[in-house]
This record gives C-alpha cells, structure tokens and sequence, in this order.
C-alpha cells in the first residue's frame, strides 16, 4: 500500500504526541498500536487548525463511510487514543481501495 498524504492540525499533532508517552500503561496490543501512531506522526504535515483543507477529516469530527462494494453506510467519530477502546479491538484502521482514495474501515 503507498503511503498517502496525512495532514493534521497542530493541536491534534500535540495530543496525540503526548498519549504516546503513556504508552507504557497500555497491554502489547496497545503499545503496537501506540508505534504505529508515532510513524504516522512523525510524517504528517502539520498546519494550523484553520488552514485544515475541507476534506480533511480531524480529531472529535464525525465522518460516514460508505462500503463502494455492499453499499453500506457505517458513521464514526474520530477520537484520541484515551477516549478509544483498543483493548476490545474497536478502531479504525486506514486501507485504500486502488479504484478509490476514500477510506475504509475494517472491524
């Protein structure tokens, strides 16, 4: 998979860097999670909140997918790692379809 363009606001940027240093409290399954976050970070291009493109979608914004092969229609908010229930396995994992951009979620 290529990596895409990941655009993030500064004050995002800033939370979701200091949960990383809380990493040590999580299980091996959240700490994975943790150290793929960190990469993600370390390669966003960090802009002021107000200079966020329109079709970026931001932490505590709520988005709807749509599944382009069964049609369906799945809503989620974006939250930080605290607020998130990774222990369960409930998060949002980023895979692109080669025929389009969009994102999909994959429970």
């Amino acid at each position: 998979m290529q990596n895409r363009r990941i655009v993030m606001n500064a004050v995002d940027h800033v939370e979701l860097s200091s949960a990383i240093g809380a990493m040590d409290r999580l299980s091996e399954r959240g700490r994975t999670e943790m150290i793929g976050l960190r990469g993600e970070l370390e390669r966003a291009e960090i802009v002021a909140p107000h200079e966020v493109p329109p079709d970026v979608i931001t932490m505590n914004s709520r988005a709807e997918l749509l599944d382009l092969d069964t049609n369906e229609r799945m809503e989620f908010t974006l939250v930080f790692p605290d607020e998130a229930d990774i222990e369960e396995g409930l998060r949002i994992n980023w895979v692109f379809n080669t025929q389009s951009p969009k994102p999909w979620i994959i429970p």
